[in-house]
């Protein structure tokens, strides 16, 4: 199983690295979070997330090491990549290591630290929070059913004020 990152992202260039430690999401509770002027809720087509972010996104079949999967592209930096079916029939968290490892793995050397025991509506999860260069990129992937749910946001400005990471923490998953 490849990285989850590098399959929807590409290879993605960041160099001297900080990894910061991001406080984990609430619980998801039917509260909006606030969010810039002009972004709207996106529901999947399949009912199983949502997401807020800006204008209408393009939703497109990929291919992925993993198997088929879907994407929703927001804006250059802005998406979420999903599948329809199950990855692998081990425990969630099982598959959840697995992924987390190999999204590490390129880390190896930095200064890294990851969110953890991330959980949205009873799913396991983890989280990257990344600053370089006055670019930021923020990440969460879920296992439910076997099925994975990646978002990533990447753009400019650091830590909890930038839009990937407001981007990524509205993400919620509605199985």
């Amino acid at each position: 199983m490849a990285a989850l990152l590098v399959l929807a992202m590409g290879a993605i260039p960041f160099h001297g690295l900080i990894l910061h430690v991001t406080a984990p999401a609430p619980e998801p509770g039917g509260v909006t979070p606030p969010h810039p002027v002009g972004w709207e809720r996106f529901l999947a087509p399949d009912g199983t997330f949502e997401v807020i972010g800006p204008a209408t996104p393009a939703v497109s079949e990929i291919s992925t090491e993993l198997g088929a999967a879907h994407e929703a592209l927001f804006s250059d930096g802005l998406r979420v990549v999903w599948s329809d079916a199950p990855v692998s029939h081990a425990p969630d968290r099982r598959i959840l290591s697995d992924v987390w490892s190999r999204s590490i793995r390129p880390l190896v050397g930095l200064t890294a630290d990851e969110e953890a025991d991330l959980v949205d509506a009873g799913h396991p999860g983890f989280g990257i929070s990344v600053t370089s260069d006055g670019r930021h990129l923020a990440m969460r992937v879920f296992v439910a059913g076997g099925r994975f749910f990646e978002v990533v946001g990447i753009g400019p400005g650091r830590g909890e004020d930038s839009d990937a990471e407001t981007f990524v923490r509205s993400f919620l998953l509605d199985l």
